[in-house]
């Protein structure tokens, strides 16, 4: 005797038919057609497919032109077979990306690539990131100025959403800058051995957080900066988006990196508009 199936049983069979092309749970379930069950679901599976490799070569631009389209397409291909969409936000497809290509076999073959790719692609899902988060007004410092020194002491600053930080054991930035400026002399210039690299990637808002004080068109406030940073300051700056309290944001920071300007680095990150508000800590 036969059971009318679930919704979530035929949504799982659906999964298995799109993402693993296990057709034989979900054909039964569709409405027979001019086009036989199986192969619906292989054309959907079809442009689903595409849909994701269009996602992963928009959000990893540098890294196909390093490798070439026939070795990308490879790579993504392996990529889809054990990382599906969880969500159809498709800017936030291929998190994993960066450490899958930490242990991909075929990278094994060329140990300088293997050691940079994986750094150029941790750095670009950073820029996707900022690139599609949302817009926020920059804090408003006479808030901040106004609070009590007890108050100061426990206040935890948000970031503007875009923020991101990169550490990388390569010129990552150096790599993802000659590559897409398709600069050959820049890309042979670069040195291997440069890294580690500290580096925090933000898109400047466009409401007029960290433009620069030399330029007369606001426009110029709206676009992406990624800026390689000392270790300390890289620290520091992680710190203070990381929700603690600005005290021992302060006092990490001046424990460990001795002889670091942390106030003078705490006024360039507001200076910049890094923050977007913040709250006291209890």
């Amino acid at each position: 005797m036969s059971t009318t199936p679930s919704l979530l049983e035929i949504q799982r069979a659906w999964r298995a038919g799109v993402a693993d092309g296990d057709y034989t749970v979900a054909a039964p379930h569709l409405i027979a057609d001019a086009i036989a069950p199986e192969l619906r679901l292989a054309i959907y599976r079809g442009t689903a497919t595409s849909t994701l490799r269009g996602a992963l070569q928009l959000a990893y631009p540098a890294v196909r032109k390093l490798v070439g389209d026939e070795f990308f397409d490879g790579t993504v291909h392996a990529y889809l077979e054990k990382h599906w969409a969880a969500t159809t936000w498709l800017d936030e497809y291929g998190l994993a990306f960066p450490d899958f290509l930490r242990t991909f076999p075929p990278l094994h073959a060329h140990p300088a690539l293997r050691a940079y790719l994986p750094d150029v692609a941790t750095l670009e899902r950073a820029v996707n990131h900022a690139l599609h988060a949302p817009d926020a007004a920059p804090l408003d410092l006479r808030a901040l100025a106004a609070l009590s020194p007890e108050d100061l002491d426990r206040v935890r600053l948000e970031p503007q959403p875009s923020i991101g930080f990169v550490l990388a054991a390569t010129p990552a930035d150096a790599i993802w800058n000659a590559v897409l400026a398709e600069d050959d002399d820049a890309m042979g210039a670069i040195d291997l051995r440069e890294g580690p690299v500290h580096l925090l990637v933000e898109w400047r808002s466009a409401y007029g957080g960290g433009r620069d004080a030399d330029s007369d068109n606001p426009g110029d406030a709206a676009r992406l900066h990624v800026e390689r940073m000392d270790a300390a300051e890289w620290r520091f700056a992680r710190a203070l988006c990381g929700d603690i309290a600005l005290r021992d944001a302060l006092a990490g920071s001046t424990a460990r990196d001795s002889g670091f300007a942390v106030e003078a680095a705490l006024a360039r990150h507001l200076a910049a508009g890094r923050f977007s508000g913040f709250r006291i800590a209890s």
